[in-house]
């Protein structure tokens, strides 16, 4: 029996216990575990050449909502296994319980709830008015068992909720422990190649925002779909998937009858038009979806220089508002700056450049802009203004929106709508 120290973040190991991982820099993150070394009969592979390896197009099994289709790219593969995660609360379970439902018309589907009851599960079925035969509801926490029952059953699809909550008596570590997460994955693995049955697990999110457990859980799944909250709605994303693109979003409203796909999501953060001093509009992109923006501003010369933003990154806002004062000679510093992007969005990309700084702009000089301008385009350090990814998408995203006026960088691209092109920052003010 060999003890050795274990990142609960990174998988760093060690054989001895320091109060800072190595590897990554995280404090109190190393676990103590057991291993025990056994031998074990080698396992036969097989070798063949690549021309005479012959492949059956596997059917991919729908969940009932195209958007979410997409995500996993295209349907769920056989034989996969996929790790869904997010927030408490945020609508993962219900998600996975309507996707068991949709697949249950094809076959049967085992739920394993380590989390809740079967009842509780019954009572969030009754909810979403599932009622149906082929979906076996189980409360089995250990992992060996779990994987006896889905080679055994054989079901269409397996879902284990969450992998957290499981655990196996073979392995000497608590409930949620790396080694845990380790075997149980491993284990879920195996027996989703080797049955050709689709696994989808279920993952905690840490308050930093990181899928809790080691990084090689995420190495070790085939999918990784992060599910976020964004203004009231849900966003399903991939950021992992070895059967198709990343670029998937779908995003979802939760209601009475549980969560349903939006078709065109791109304008349910604009709200009432509103044309005040301060407030910009652009596109955003998550995932493949263009997403219109409202962002607003306010620059108060009554303050310390203090700069606050919500949904928008503060050092870059920073950064920004001194190529205002460098390009254009306007006073910003010592001026309290406020930004927000209103609907709580949270903004991770450099394409809404151009609106804040339009935004701030409009607020310095107590202008009104356009509500029927939309500012897309990222700034750089000498003030030019850049393209960025997927600009003909936002454009076409724009003027099904209704917005007139586009003021992007310079470029070759041609819309219906009139497009301002610019090359520099000192351009910006002609339109506010």
């Amino acid at each position: 029996m060999k003890t050795k120290f274990i990142c609960t973040e990174c998988g760093y190991r060690t054989s001895k216990w320091f109060g800072r991982c190595a590897s990554c820099g995280a404090y109190g993150t190393l676990e103590e575990f057991s291993e025990k070394k056994e031998k074990k009969p080698i396992a036969s592979a097989n070798i063949k050449p690549v021309s005479e390896i012959i492949i059956s197009d596997q059917i991919r099994i729908r969940t009932g909502e195209k958007s979410i289709d997409e995500v996993f790219g295209g349907g769920i593969v056989p034989g996969s296994l996929s790790l869904v995660a997010g927030a408490p609360g945020i609508g993962k379970s219900t998600m996975l319980l309507q996707i068991a439902k949709a697949v249950a018309d094809k076959g049967k589907v085992i739920y394993f709830s380590a989390e809740e009851s079967v009842g509780q599960v019954k009572l969030r079925a009754e909810r979403l008015n599932i009622n149906c035969k082929n979906l076996l509801i189980s409360d089995a926490s250990d992992t060996d068992y779990i994987v006896s029952i889905v080679e055994s059953k054989k079901p269409v699809m397996a879902i284990v909720d969450s992998i957290q909550t499981v655990s196996s008596a073979n392995i000497s570590a608590v409930t949620g422990s790396v080694n845990q997460l380790r075997y149980s994955t491993d284990c879920f693995l195996e027996a989703a190649k080797k049955n050709n049955i689709p696994i989808v697990i279920v993952g905690h999110i840490t308050k930093g925002g990181l899928i809790a457990g080691p990084k090689l859980l995420e190495h070790m799944v085939d999918a990784v779909l992060i599910m976020e909250e964004a203004g009231g709605y849900k966003v399903l994303r991939a950021v992992k998937n070895r059967f198709g693109a990343i670029d998937q979003t779908s995003i979802m409203q939760m209601g009475e009858n549980g969560l349903r796909a939006l078709e065109r999501p791109e304008g349910i953060f604009l709200g009432k038009a509103i044309e005040a001093p301060g407030i910009a509009r652009s596109l955003t992109i998550k995932g493949n979806q263009p997403l219109a923006v409202e962002i607003e501003s306010l620059v108060s010369p009554y303050g310390i220089g203090k700069s606050t933003a919500i949904g928008f990154d503060t050092n870059r806002l920073i950064m920004l508002s001194a190529i205002i004062e460098k390009q254009l000679m306007m006073k910003i510093l010592g001026h309290d700056l406020y930004l927000n992007v209103t609907g709580g969005v949270s903004i991770d990309e450099t394409a809404t450049d151009l609106a804040v700084c339009a935004s701030i702009i409009s607020s310095i000089q107590n202008k009104r802009i356009n509500t029927n301008y939309v500012f897309i385009g990222e700034v750089g350090l000498a003030g030019e203004v850049r393209s960025t990814k997927s600009m003909e998408r936002r454009i076409a995203s724009a003027v099904r929106l209704g917005f007139t006026d586009i003021i992007m960088p310079d470029s070759e691209l041609v819309s219906s709508a009139n497009l301002h092109k610019i090359k520099f920052l000192n351009e910006l003010p002609d339109y506010i």
